[in-house]
């Protein structure tokens, strides 16, 4: 099936997203809502014509520009590139973020790495970035960007309770590991099937009806 029978193309923005993503997101989003966004783009775009709020960390500091740029009022799009801190850290992420990183399946090549966001060390800063705001605060966050394991630990800890959390390219391999990390999550009203069907479609939607607020609580697999 080509692209044009799977996605919808946003006029608006150019932002390309699959058919069942669009009519999810199109039901949920409100305009007051408040967006944090691992990666700007043409997404970010389409977030603030959609949402009050838009904030966006990305790592490509020239992309940043570019997105920044587009000069929309709403949309604040922050520099954060390899290598950069963030202090202090807290103790219970710091050690949540070892172990993620600990069993971060990786590719022998570092660029490979980078450029599907399996590189965890040089990304803790850019991933905290979300830290500078209060836990509850964003009510949708979006996964499309450095770092995805250490991503998608800290976005079910710190999106708001009845919000939703956005991991784009689900069905890539290269996120397996991180996508486990949003195992525990569902969109209620939605069954299995017709959320496989969303997976299969490489972006998906959950709840934030279950979050890990400590290391302990990672769910099972986890352990093992």
């Amino acid at each position: 099936m080509g692209l044009a029978k799977r996605s919808r193309w946003s006029s608006e923005t150019g932002a390309v997203v699959t058919y069942p993503a669009y009519e999810m997101l199109y039901q949920l989003v409100k305009p007051s809502w408040k967006v944090f966004e691992y990666g700007c783009g043409n997404s970010s775009l389409w977030w603030s014509t959609h949402a009050s709020e838009v904030v966006s960390v990305e790592h490509n500091i020239n992309w940043a520009n570019h997105v920044r740029a587009q000069r929309r009022a709403n949309l604040q799009v922050l520099d954060k590139p390899r290598g950069v801190i963030y202090a202090p850290l807290p103790a219970e992420i710091a050690l949540a973020f070892r172990f993620l990183t600990d069993r971060q399946v990786v590719h022998e090549s570092a660029a490979v790495n980078e450029e599907h966001g399996l590189n965890c060390p040089d990304f803790v800063g850019y991933v905290a970035t979300l830290m500078d705001w209060p836990r509850g605060y964003f009510d949708a966050i979006v996964i499309d960007g450095m770092a995805r394991s250490l991503a998608a630990y800290l976005a079910g800890l710190w999106v708001k309770p009845t919000g939703i959390v956005v991991f784009d390219n689900s069905d890539r391999w290269q996120y397996g590991q991180a996508w486990r990390h949003c195992g525990g999550w569902a969109l209620p009203g939605f069954d299995a099937a017709e959320r496989a069907a969303l997976e299969l479609r490489s972006l998906t939607i959950l709840s934030a009806s279950r979050s890990w607020t400590t290391l302990s609580e990672l769910p099972p697999w986890a352990n093992s």
